[in-house]
Order: C-alpha cells, then structure tokens, then sequence
C-alpha cells in the first residue's frame, strides 16, 4: 500500500501534514500529562473539581485531564477567570487571558456541565486550539518573508519545529503562552503583508500595518512581552521619520499615522489592565503604594514585591539549574538574534554595484531588501527578550516566553 502523501512529500501538502504532526504530537503530550504516576508535587487542581451527581467515566476523564494540565500558573489564570481577580497578586496574571477563558465558561457554567472544571478545560481547549492555528500562521508569516522559491521550506520547518516547542505542554496547559503565539504571528504576518518592497506604502498596506498594531494590542493582553513587539513599529516609524528628509508627501504622512496608531494599540493593550487595576486600589481612602509612583503599575509593582521579578535578583547559586534548563532557548534566541542583525547590516553596507555580481535584478534585489529589513526588525525584540530573561526575570520562563518569538 502507497504511502500518504503527506508522510513521503509533505512539501506537497503543507498544511495537511503540519496538522497531522501536529495531531500526533499533541496527542503524545496529553497521553504522557495522562498516564504521569501520582498527582505530583502541585496537587492544587485537585481542589478545582466540584462535587456532582454524574460519577460517569467520561467525567472521571475530564477531571483527570484537567488535574494533571493545571498546576502552577494555571492554578491563578483559572481561579481567576471563575471569580476575578481578588489579590493583588493576582494581577501579574494576564488580563486578556483571564477574561478569554472566562468568555467561554461562564455560558458552560449554567449547564449540566457545571460540576466540572470548566475553567480548566476551556483553557486548555483554547490553548490547543491557538497552538495549532499559531503553526499555520507561522507557516503563512514565513511564506511573506521569504517570498523565493527556497520559502515554502523554510515555513514547513519553521512550522514543525514550532509544533516541538520547548514550552512543551504549556502550550497544552491553561496558559496563555499559544494564544499569545498566535495573536503575535498574525500581527506580525499583517505587518509583513504592510511593509512594501519600494520605498512607497499603499494605503491598504498602512492599512495592514494598523490591523498589525491591534492584533499586537490583544497579544500584550494575554503575554505582557508582546509589548515588546512595539521595538518593530518603533523602528518603522524612525525609518519613515528619517525618510523625510528627502521631501515630505502624503503618503509618508499616512504611513507614519499609521505606525503611529499601530504602536499606540500595542501600548494600550498592556495600559488598559493598568488603568482597571488604578481604578480599583487607587480610589480608595487607603490606596496602595505603587499608586504614587511616577507611572504606576501593577503588574511591576506585583512582580517585584510578591514574584522577586528584578535586575539579577534571579542570580543565585540555588538557581544555576534553572539558568541551565533554559541555556539552549537562550542560545538559540541570542546567536540567531545577533546573527541575523550582523548580515543584515553587511547587506545593508554591500555597494549597490555589486548587484550585478551577484546575477539579481533590480526588482529582486529589491525584495531581497525588503526580507533583510523585516530579519532585522524581527531580532530587536527577539534579543531584548533574551537580554531580559538572563537579568530580570526567572530565567525559565524563557522557554515558554520564546514560543511567540517569530524571529
């Protein structure tokens, strides 16, 4: 019997076998979070299940399946979507990715589902879901940014290598870490979509580049470092500032409104659960402390006094293991960062009468350009991210912080 297609010319059918990789790596994942022996050393999900009259087995699955992908973080995302936020600690957890779980269970929760732990569940639907909706869009944004003939590739492996994530069953846990991938790959494949291979936006490419900032925007709500997407914009808009100098038009000015709005919609996706908290603790006859700060925030007010999230706070011989597990995401965030920023700036730097040497034409040459200045508009934030990770925050977390890394 002939093989699939799928299994001996994937190349053939991309999308057909990123899902059925995706399918059987998943399943693998929840057959191992499954068949784990004992409940582990956070035994806090077993407290999510509430008591009911159904005792059938497909309950008793679900329960289990909950239990075992929901400890740590995921703990405070869904007894946060079941009840709002209560502690102030709680608010270094995502607002977006809170209220997204709570969207969908609080409908399920006046049905006879209502026993189980739905919160859980969703989450770990929704997470599901968003990884694998994230592979294809990763697979669409390396398509745009290498339009050549070696591109679709590159996006095929781009998108496997996703699905093998070192996040691993965070991306199958209630966590925020798939939705935030998604959201940010089809923010930046809409930014790729606005950028154009001239020197001139059309007006449906700005376009593009507003519908980019907004998605963002939702990113930041669900991950706080997607606002780190905003380094892209912030360089999108010098280049088209500086661009000026050559004359001023009206597309340079729409182009630079649109940048401009984008970069804002970014900022007010982490601003916005900021304001609702102010509102909440700063109002009141005693507000709290960070409320007199000169920004006040308080996700970095709760990071720092209740997490220990500092410069080098993290840096201690009892956390070397830590900064060992997650040596490899940092490698490969920082070497392929700081690599793509060297080339790009040779090919920046190549005199353009070296384009004939090199058998291009002009309109190749051009779309050549336009991929070097999306690399390196890409590893900023990449490198930032990873420079961060090492000084401020619990090193770990890089390897799930690095799965909406698209760079």
């Amino acid at each position: 019997m002939p093989m699939p297609l799928f299994l001996t010319r994937p190349l053939e059918s991309p999308h057909q076998s990123l899902l059925y990789f995706f399918i059987a790596y998943k399943s693998l994942i929840l057959l191992i979070a499954l068949w784990s022996p004992g409940p582990g050393y956070d035994t806090s999900a077993s407290l999510l299940t509430l008591p009911g009259e159904d005792g059938s087995s497909l309950t008793a699955f679900f329960e289990l399946l909950a239990e075992k992908l929901t400890s740590w973080d995921a703990i405070y995302f869904t007894t946060v979507a079941r009840r709002g936020y209560l502690y102030e600690q709680e608010w270094a957890f995502a607002w977006g990715w809170t209220h997204l779980i709570s969207f969908f269970s609080s409908d399920l929760g006046q049905t006879s589902l209502a026993y189980l732990p739905l919160e859980s569940l969703v989450g770990a639907t929704i997470a599901h879901a968003s990884h694998g909706l994230s592979v294809f869009a990763l697979y669409h944004l390396a398509c745009a940014i290498f339009p050549g003939p070696s591109g679709p590739q590159l996006a095929f492996i781009a998108g496997c290598l996703h699905i093998l994530s070192p996040a691993g069953i965070f991306l199958s846990a209630p966590c925020g870490e798939s939705t935030a991938a998604f959201l940010t790959f089809v923010g930046v494949l809409f930014f790729v979509w606005g950028v154009p291979v001239g020197a001139v936006s059309s007006g449906k490419q700005d376009g593009f580049v507003v519908l980019a900032g907004v998605t963002l925007g939702l990113a930041t709500t669900v991950r706080s470092n997607a606002l780190l997407n905003g380094i892209v914009f912030a360089e999108e808009a010098v280049l088209v500032a500086w661009s000026v100098r050559k004359g001023l038009s009206v597309q340079k000015i729409r182009r630079l409104a649109a940048v401009g709005v984008g970069g804002c919609c970014i900022a007010v996706g982490f601003l916005i659960p900021q304001y609702i908290a102010y509102q909440e603790y700063c109002s009141s006859a005693s507000p709290r402390p960070w409320c007199a700060g000169l920004t006040p925030s308080i996700y970095t007010f709760v990071q720092e006094h209740y997490w220990d999230v500092g410069f080098l706070r993290y840096w201690k011989v009892s956390n070397i293991p830590l900064f060992l597990l997650a040596a490899p995401a940092l490698v490969i965030l920082l070497s392929s960062g700081l690599r793509t920023v060297d080339l790009t700036a040779r090919e920046t730097t190549r005199p353009s009468h070296k384009v004939d040497h090199y058998k291009v034409t002009p309109a190749e040459h051009a779309l050549s350009q336009r991929t070097i200045r999306l690399l390196r508009s890409l590893a900023y934030p990449q490198l930032v991210l990873a420079v961060l990770a090492i000084t401020n925050y619990h090193v770990q977390i890089i390897t799930r912080l690095a799965s909406a890394s698209p760079g």
